[in-house]
């Protein structure tokens, strides 16, 4: 997953405020939750191995996806030993 960001118009969003005001929550707003839906695609939906990817612990990624409210999909292999 690609993302662009315009990192100047995050600044200027709040143009009547010096600084701007939640400039840095916006950012993150923009980048932690596809950051964490790619980890958790790469993994599986496996979110230990997700937090450990991250550097963060799997407390702070649960927090993580409640706060950004990010859905969960886990792939379940339900070949058995036997199928082809």
């Amino acid at each position: 997953m690609k993302i662009t960001l315009d990192l100047s118009q995050l600044i200027q969003a709040d143009s009547n405020y010096y600084p701007a005001k939640g400039a840095y929550q916006r950012l993150l707003n923009k980048v932690v939750p596809p950051f964490i839906k790619t980890l958790l695609e790469h993994t599986q939906g496996n979110k230990s191995a997700a937090a450990r990817i991250a550097g963060i612990d799997r407390a702070t990624l649960n927090n993580k996806i409640k706060h950004y409210d990010i859905a969960i999909e886990q792939h379940i292999n339900l070949a058995t030993k036997g199928d082809v």
